[in-house]
């Protein structure tokens, strides 16, 4: 089965499980583009829409555990759950540059996006840190295999590894 959304697109999607999901992106309201979170609670069968509270493209999403969830998008949103995505909070990522992309180990978590935009939280999104990333090319998606092993691709086909937790 599948949901078709008149004048939107959906960048990401993120299981939790075999039943809960997200997908994340954009839709028309009629006079502008609002972000659009999709929840579904039965394997993808069925989508329902949340609110988003955002004017802003949202571009990913990622949760650590079944309550706690975080989106980025454009302009520097950074919007986050604590209640398996019932009510979405926004979050200060102190940049207004374009986020792509959202990585979760528990409370550790970065964020990467536009200009080489690289952000760091240990706190769980409570305050984020920038990182040296060595470009000012857009940094598109980030991955950790633990809290400092990781890796972040982006344009021209670059990929880089940092074995520190992202301080370089």
């Amino acid at each position: 089965n599948s949901l078709q959304m008149a004048d939107g697109w959906l960048w990401d999607v993120y299981f939790i499980d075999l039943n809960n999901g997200y997908s994340v992106g954009q839709h028309s309201d009629g006079g502008g583009w609002t972000g659009t979170i999709l929840k579904t609670t039965n394997g993808g069968i069925n989508w329902t829409s949340q609110p988003s509270g955002a004017v802003a493209l949202l571009h990913s999403i990622q949760f650590s555990d079944l309550n706690n969830g975080w989106i980025v998008g454009d302009e520097g949103v950074v919007l986050k759950s604590s209640n398996g995505g019932i009510d979405w909070n926004t979050q200060l990522s102190g940049t207004t540059n374009d986020l792509y992309s959202v990585y979760f180990i528990n409370n550790t978590g970065w964020i990467v996006g536009r200009f080489g935009t690289i952000l760091f939280t240990s706190y769980g999104g409570q305050n984020w840190n920038p990182r040296a990333s060595g470009t000012n090319n857009e940094i598109n998606s980030v991955h950790f295999f633990n809290d400092l092993i990781g890796w972040v691709s982006g344009f021209n086909g670059n990929i880089m590894k940092t074995t520190n937790g992202g301080l370089n």
